[in-house]
Formats: C-alpha cells, structure tokens, sequence
C-alpha cells in the first residue's frame, strides 16, 4: 500500500489544483505551491515546498504572483522588454526568413556561414539600400544577417573566426 494520502481532490486539473492551493503529494492546502518535474517522464507536478524538496524534485518553472494576484513563470530576464520590439519590422525579419527557407530550405544557414560571406551580404545589402534601391528588403537583409552572427557567436563561434583576406584558409565552410 502506498503512503501517499488518499487525494481528496482526485479528479482535478493541474491548473485546478494550483488555483485551488492543493499539492498533488500531501493533499493540502499550501501557499507555496510549485510546478515540478518528476524527472522521470518529465511530467509535470503541482507540490508544496516541503513535498518537492523531500521527493528532491526540480522546479519546473518559478512563478512570480503579479499585482492582481495571478501568476505567470518567471522564465523571462527582468532585462528583456520583448514588449518593445516593434511589429513591422520583426514581421518583415520573419519574412525574410521565410524567403530564405522556399530557396535554401528551413533551417539551412543554422549548418553555419563564414563570417566574409555574411558581412558582404550585409554591406552589399545596405549599400543598395542607401542608394534607394526599393525592389527588395533590403534592411530586413540586413538584419537577417546580424541574428545570423548573433546565432554563429553563441552557437557556432568558429564562424567567426577573422579570415585573412589574402590566406586560402576556409573558415565554416
């Protein structure tokens, strides 16, 4: 016979158990309800603080309890304003992606790019833009191009590797 409590709450969501202040494991009400994993299938867990840290759980996702009372994660930086990034110019970044994608293929540039090839994309494309070239967008290339090194310094950084202009040594190729 198992010495969990018999639940009394059987039957509700994981949503309905948080709102309601009932962890999954001791079947009572808590202020300090968490989402845990269980490690094994990582499903998830509505616990206590004292249930989770006797099972040696981890937390799924810490909440925060806003003004109003509600909660959310707290997976965001305090640092990070997505709220203001503006609309149309991501819009036509995802665009540009997506043009990309139908020629390369999805996903194609994640394989990594020597950090020339980008750069004279970029200039060449901004360049046409300064001289008021409109037939493609070409900001929007631009900017493509900084998420790719963006992408490159975090996740391939040898293709940024300076490549002497005057040496046959092929970098991310």
């Amino acid at each position: 016979m198992s010495d969990q409590p018999t639940d009394p709450y059987d039957g509700l969501s994981e949503r309905e158990r948080y709102r309601a202040g009932i962890c999954e494991y001791c079947c009572e009400k808590a202020d300090d309800l968490e989402f845990v994993s269980n490690g094994i299938d990582l499903g998830r867990q509505v616990l206590c603080g004292k249930c989770r840290r006797g099972a040696g759980l981890e937390l799924v996702e810490p909440l925060v309890t806003l003004p109003s009372g509600s909660t959310r994660s707290a997976d965001v930086p305090p640092d990070a304003a997505y709220d203001l990034i503006p609309h149309g110019p991501l819009l036509r970044l995802a665009r540009r992606y997506g043009q990309g994608a139908a020629v390369h293929g999805d996903r194609n540039w994640e394989m990594g790019q020597p950090l020339r090839v980008v750069v004279a994309h970029m200039v060449s494309h901004l360049f046409r833009w300064l001289g008021g070239d409109r037939t493609d967008d070409h900001l929007a290339a631009v900017a493509w191009g900084c998420f790719a090194l963006m992408f490159f310094e975090d996740e391939l950084p040898e293709c940024l590797a300076p490549v002497d202009q005057f040496s046959p040594e092929k970098v991310c190729e």
